[in-house]
Order: C-alpha cells, then structure tokens, then sequence
C-alpha cells in the first residue's frame, strides 16, 4: 500500500477533484494529495459562490425569494 492510500481512501471527492484528475493526474496529485497552493481564477470564484449561495439556502439561511438580493449585493465581494 502506498503512502497516498489513506488520503485518496478518506477523500471527499467531488465533480472538480474527479475532472481534475481526469484531465491531468498529477494536477490532482498536486491539489489534492500534496495540498500545493492554488492560484485562484474568476470561475473558482464564481464556483465558489454559488456553493456559497445554495449552501445558505438549502440551510434554511436564505428564503428563494432572497436569492438574487444575496446575488447582487455580494458578488463584487466575494467573485
């Protein structure tokens, strides 16, 4: 057993671990193995806020009807 087995075997893996590795193996063993810093691009930020935003709402923080308030007053911040 190799020393990364208990990473990949504990690992939530997700749509964007999966296609990274798909795309390029050692990209993954970069980003999700070895934690190497990523540099950060306006569609990991735009990901990241509408995790950001459906995570509130099917949290119950943010009613539909809130949704595009959130939206508006906090992309300049957060993309």
């Amino acid at each position: 057993m190799n020393s990364y087995s208990a990473i990949l075997k504990n690992m939530t893996y997700s749509y964007s671990s999966v296609h990274s590795f798909e795309q390029c193996p050692y990209s993954f063993k970069l980003s999700y193995i070895k934690n190497a810093p990523r540099v950060s691009n306006a569609f990991a930020e735009f990901g990241g806020f509408m995790h950001d935003i459906l995570e509130k709402y099917f949290s119950g923080e943010i009613m539909l009807w809130d949704l595009l308030d959130y939206y508006t007053d906090n992309y300049k911040r957060k993309v």
